[in-house]
């Protein structure tokens, strides 16, 4: 592992890239950094972190199922994107534990509205789906099967796995925390958590241990990234900050910047063997946590944008993107890498405005 990581390190143009990242969340972190005088959270930080989170998940996808820019592959898929969804998790989970007193069903009807909106998203992704259910080359009377396991665990299209993932890991969350500790239910998840990250590691493994892993886990679950060894460690991380009321101190200043570089270098670690994916990484958490304290108890950031409408984009961003990159995925070849990232995120913002417009007009429609 330590002669791969120094050939890594060694290559000049990744070399330069990671003392980018370094620098360029530095700057942020600076200017995230006032001293304040009160222990005030500012929640509309968060949407902010949203909609960052909406773009860095379409990049993400620009370059993994396009493959436009492979110089600066790492920078891209295997640094600042990684952190993406666990942001979206981590706040899913707080806003529950902030909203949760608003009634005693609220976590049920939530779950009630993901699951109308995650299914009205699935079926318009039903095509998409039932093309990769085809190439598979099954029985065509193990289809509904394949569609049913789709919308229960891995999503009908690729981005959609996360909302059965955050349904069942508030399911969880919600069944646990009436009977037993959010501390225990954080430290068990963390485990598991762990556990997931072996398809991040998994060359580090040898060959017992992986032949242990394909042929009892990955041969049937396909992946760790779901519920159990993903989302539910981040919901439960953000429902704990919120309900143990965790505060900001100045002494984190250097837990964020050591967090920051431990970050980076498990990700350095993580791409110098073929892995299964490297969705899940031991490292993230710490800079997750210390990162969204951050930007919770920062000073209002952009003041002079709406930050209601930066949450309706973020969410919308999420959804629509996938009909954007296929459509433009057919004519890669005659676009210049700037442009396919001027359109894909242009086209998104226009499919975008014409979601709001119709859920504006058809407000019972669950999109």
């Amino acid at each position: 592992m330590i002669n791969n990581l120094i050939q890594f390190s060694n290559e000049k143009f990744y070399s330069f890239l990671i003392l980018f990242l370094l620098i360029f969340i530095y700057i942020l972190y600076i200017l995230f950094y006032k001293k304040r005088t009160t222990r005030q959270m500012c929640y509309e930080n968060l949407d902010i972190l949203k909609y960052i989170s909406s773009i860095l998940i379409i990049l993400f996808h620009i370059n993994i199922y396009m493959k436009v820019v492979y110089k600066i592959d790492f920078i891209i898929t295997d640094v600042i994107t990684r952190l993406a969804v666990p942001f979206f998790f981590t706040i899913a989970g707080f806003l529950i534990a902030q909203n949760e007193n608003k009634g005693p069903n609220y976590i049920k009807n939530y779950l009630i509205e993901l699951f109308k909106t995650y299914l009205f998203w699935s079926i318009l992704y039903l095509p998409f789906g039932l093309r990769y259910i085809i190439n598979l080359h099954i029985a065509w009377y193990l289809y509904p099967i394949a569609i049913l396991l789709g919308i229960l665990y891995i999503g009908i299209y690729y981005h959609l796995w996360y909302f059965p993932a955050l349904f069942f890991s508030i399911c969880i969350l919600s069944f646990w925390k009436k009977r037993w500790s959010i501390s225990l239910l954080t430290f068990i998840s963390f485990l598991l958590l762990i556990i997931g990250s072996s398809e991040s590691y998994f060359g580090y493994f040898n060959d017992f241990w992986q032949n242990i892993f394909q042929t009892y886990y990955f041969s049937i679950f396909y992946t760790t990234r779901n519920f159990l060894f993903f989302g539910l460690f981040y919901v439960t991380l953000g429902y704990m900050m919120q309900k143990k009321q965790l505060v900001w101190k100045n002494q984190y200043n250097y837990l964020l910047i050591i967090t920051l570089l431990f970050f980076t270098l498990d990700c350095m670690i993580a791409q110098t063997t073929p892995g299964i994916d490297r969705n899940i990484l031991i490292s993230a958490p710490f800079f997750v946590f210390f990162l969204f304290l951050r930007v919770l108890y920062s000073p209002q950031l952009l003041p002079f944008i709406d930050k209601r409408k930066l949450r309706r984009l973020s969410k919308y961003y999420f959804f629509v993107h996938p009909f954007v990159l296929e459509l433009l995925f057919y004519f890669k070849a005659s676009y210049s890498i700037p442009l396919i990232f001027f359109l894909s995120l242009t086209m998104t913002h226009i499919l975008t405005l014409v979601c709001l417009y119709i859920k504006k007009h058809y407000p019972s429609l669950p999109m």
